[in-house]
């Protein structure tokens, strides 16, 4: 994996030994970045035992970009670059991840990772970040809306990790978000989730809140705003525009105010 474009400025003069030493000095300073993997469930990004794909993530994924977009990132860059809509079996295995996440990060050292993960997807999702941390990439946040499989034959019958995970992420950072209908019947989605046995969270995350939604809508639970004031989708792009300068501001060139004098 490549490195990451850097801006290079110069500082200042330099007295290394004298008035005949002073020189410039280029100095490399990388430019943070961010990658967001949308990670859908059953069905989403492919075929699922005949059903689908829905792209109920991607959806979510949109807002997302479009949210970005309106904060001054550049629109192809969102789409084609920092962000990526994945299905929840290419987050587990040594070559889907590989394939499907490690090759797509591009700076492991100036990279911020945001993890969005709906239904199977949410599960797979909190057990990567475990990954992803103890091989050093930097996971700022963890979103799982509604995740699902805690049940034995869902488990069985789908690429998922076994075992109940215990997520890493940086500190208060995990939104969890929890659906339960109950404003009328249960759809299709509602009760493949029950079937799935949602993963009942009682503690980890800095916020975790049930809305009265249906399972299936991914971007909704997404993009709602909670008992906080705001919504999943604020939070992330908030934390990422404290984080990540928009390219046009990165990559400009230091002018002589940015260029502060040091003496060695």
């Amino acid at each position: 994996m490549g490195k990451s474009q850097s801006s290079l400025c110069k500082v200042g003069e330099k007295t290394l030994t004298g008035d005949a030493n002073k020189k410039d000095k280029e100095i490399e300073v990388p430019s943070k970045s961010f990658i967001a993997f949308f990670i859908g469930g059953a069905a989403d990004k492919k075929s699922y035992y005949g059903q689908g794909p829905t792209a109920l993530v991607n959806y979510a994924r949109l807002s997302f970009v479009y949210k970005m977009e309106s904060l001054g990132f550049d629109k192809g860059d969102l789409r084609s670059k920092f962000t990526h809509h994945i299905g929840y079996d290419d987050a587990k295995g040594e070559e889907d991840v590989k394939s499907s996440i490690l090759n797509k990060i591009e700076d492991k050292d100036n990279t911020y990772i945001y993890l969005i993960g709906h239904s199977l997807g949410a599960w797979n999702a909190a057990h990567l970040s475990s990954y992803l941390m103890d091989e050093g990439y930097k996971v700022e946040y963890l979103v799982t809306l509604d995740p699902v499989g805690e049940g034995i034959l869902v488990g069985m019958f789908s690429d998922i990790y076994w075992g109940k995970p215990e997520p890493k992420y940086a500190e208060k950072n995990w939104i969890n978000i929890r659906a339960e209908f109950t404003s009328g019947d249960l759809d299709v989605s509602d009760k493949v989730a029950d079937f799935g046995e949602q993963w009942n969270i009682k503690s980890g995350p800095n916020i975790n809140e049930t809305l009265n939604i249906h399972h299936a809508n991914a971007d909704l639970m997404f993009g709602t705003v909670l008992s906080s004031g705001r919504s999943a989708l604020d939070f992330i792009s908030a934390n990422i525009s404290k984080k990540v300068k928009v390219k046009n501001i990165a990559d400009k060139k230091c002018n002589d105010e940015e260029k502060p004098n040091i003496e060695f």
